[in-house]
């Protein structure tokens, strides 16, 4: 939810500064001047002021018109939107997500323990998701023995990449965290990752082996079950797909990471 709302600011922040840039281009080297309009019957009408007098203008002459209307409707806007600039930047210089957890933070250790907290601070909240226990995927038969900076096993060198690439970035995952699927039952999901800020999971699906026609049309119809069940790539669903003429990209990973799982200033 925070994270939602400083979202929305920055964004609306950025078309924002894009409307004023686009708007300060057109206003320049526009006519200067006055117009106004009047109506005779269905016919509109428009008028140009030349000195005292207003002159009447000629159907082929009203590009003037619209140039000075559009000019006067750009200055407007642009009004409005460096009032909402200021707004905008002020609500983001302003507003602090973390306002409501510090109440708990400021307490002395005593006082914590006697009080429960509307908003879960949210080490305490990553740290309880970290330590639930699951039964994970124990079938290693044929499997190299690889292990994370964790120190816990995985069954290729890519998922040891992502793996370490999570844990760098300070991303609290489960590997081969159990989830059901409807339709398909229980799965075990290369990673089942944590975004902390908006406190939701999202899973990671690492298809390694895309060349293998047999392995393809499996994930294939595992990529069609978490469709089936809201499952949604860049939403709460990440796939990364590799085969031997296409190897895992870590550029690509830390996209990923920065992306999806963007990193609040915690003071």
């Amino acid at each position: 939810m925070r994270d939602t709302i400083i979202k929305e600011f920055q964004k609306e922040y950025k078309q924002l500064l894009f409307l004023k840039d686009k708007i300060q281009g057109q206003l320049k080297n526009v006519p200067t001047g006055r117009m106004k309009t009047s109506k005779n019957r269905n016919q509109m009408l428009y008028y140009i002021k030349e000195g005292d007098k207003w002159r009447y203008l000629k159907k082929e002459d009203q590009e003037i018109a619209r140039q000075i209307v559009m000019r006067d409707y750009n200055e407007a806007v642009l009004r409005k939107v460096l009032e909402q600039e200021k707004q905008v930047k002020q609500v983001l210089e302003k507003y602090d997500p973390r306002a409501i957890e510090k109440v708990y933070d400021s307490l002395s250790e005593g006082r914590k323990r006697l009080v429960k907290p509307w908003i879960e601070p949210e080490e305490i909240f990553v740290e309880k998701w970290l330590v639930k226990k699951y039964k994970g995927n124990d079938y290693w038969e044929n499997t190299q023995e690889i292990y994370t900076q964790k120190g816990e096993r995985v069954r290729s060198k890519s998922e040891k990449i992502i793996a370490d690439k999570l844990y760098q970035s300070g991303v609290p995952y489960r590997y081969e965290c159990p989830i059901y699927l409807k339709g398909r039952g229980e799965i075990y999901p290369d990673f089942l990752c944590l975004n902390r800020e908006a406190r939701k999971e999202i899973v990671w699906e690492h298809f390694g082996m895309m060349g293998d026609e047999e392995y393809c049309s499996h994930a294939m119809k595992k990529i069609g079950s978490y469709a089936e069940n809201g499952y949604i790539q860049g939403k709460n669903l990440i796939m990364t797909f590799e085969s031997s003429e296409k190897v895992l990209n870590t550029k690509e990973i830390d996209r990923i990471i920065q992306t999806v799982f963007p990193t609040m200033e915690r003071s």
